[in-house]
């Protein structure tokens, strides 16, 4: 309050209206200069502004470019940085624009038209099963399609050589462990509270659990500076930082889309992509990673 405050957005267009979205400010703030498509000015007399609200954005891009990209939420996965890159390639109009807000956050987004697509991977622990009873449950009454995408490797991201010997949930209590976390909702916190549950660990035994990051590579780099012992997370992530891994589970990670947008011209070029050779080279590049189901289409 009291100065005028400078936010770069990314913009999509999705059922018939323009939803913007906040870049990060923090380490990456050059990178959010070349992928910004405009910039919101919050006026010194207002403490901001609330989902949902009306604003004015000053655009970088010209309406025609921005009505062209895709609007990704839900959970962060390298694969998709891939796919916005190959789907780039093929046509430099297109964009696919990321926000890293957790799997329940891209099931609400899609629930109320604010992303075409949203990654989520899900655990329900009553029946082991990944994703579809949290679609039946939260988005029962809109037709949406579940592309099966990726089973990823989840695991305990730890330094070089596993100094503290991480081997199970149990080593968290018994080897005194600086643990780092995702935030509330996203599915690696839901597996790590499954894993709690399983080994009767109360939460507020784990030093760290109350630190959030809200992707893997975040997860990742707290490790790596030192700031952590262990962290869950995917093993490109643990790959990228030439950290060890230690694997816990595969996990469906899967897309889900309104029914009209998975039948579209956009939505067919993310199934494209996906089957294509290309990117199964580059995830096997990234390592982690099977594609048995890449591409299968859900109706639901």
């Amino acid at each position: 309050m009291g100065s005028e405050d400078f936010i770069r957005m990314n913009i999509g267009y999705v059922n018939g209206q323009y939803i913007a979205n906040p870049l990060t400010r923090g380490a990456g703030v050059t990178m959010s200069l070349v992928r910004a498509d405009g910039l919101l000015v919050v006026p010194s007399n207002s403490l901001g502004y609330e989902q949902g609200e009306e604003v004015e954005v000053e655009l970088y891009k010209p309406v025609e470019q921005i009505k062209q990209s895709i609007l990704f939420s839900g959970s962060h996965d390298l694969s998709v940085d891939v796919l916005s890159s190959l789907i780039k390639e093929q046509d430099v109009s297109q964009q696919v624009i990321s926000s890293h807000t957790g799997s329940m956050a891209g099931i609400m987004a899609i629930r109320k038209g604010e992303a075409h697509v949203a990654g989520i991977h899900l655990l329900q622990s009553e029946s082991g099963e990944y994703n579809i009873p949290y679609l039946k449950q939260y988005l029962k009454n809109v037709p949406v399609v579940l592309l099966k995408f990726l089973q990823r490797e989840q695991g305990w991201i730890v330094p070089k050589g596993n100094p503290k010997q991480v081997q199970s949930i149990n080593d968290m209590i018994e080897k005194e462990i600086l643990y780092v976390n995702r935030q509330r909702g996203a599915g690696t916190r839901l597996l790590f509270d499954y894993l709690l549950k399983e080994a009767t660990i109360e939460p507020d035994k784990i030093e760290g659990y109350n630190r959030e990051m809200y992707s893997h590579l975040s997860v990742a780099a707290a490790v790596k500076s030192g700031s952590a012992d262990a962290g869950l997370g995917v093993y490109a992530a643990a790959n990228a930082l030439q950290l060890d891994f230690v694997p816990v589970s595969y996990e469906s990670y899967d897309l889900v889309m309104s029914q009209e947008f998975y039948e579209s011209k956009q939505g067919q070029t993310i199934v494209e992509t996906i089957q294509s050779q290309a990117f199964r080279n580059q995830l096997e590049v990234l390592g982690g990673y099977k594609m048995e189901e890449t591409g299968k289409a859900i109706y639901l």
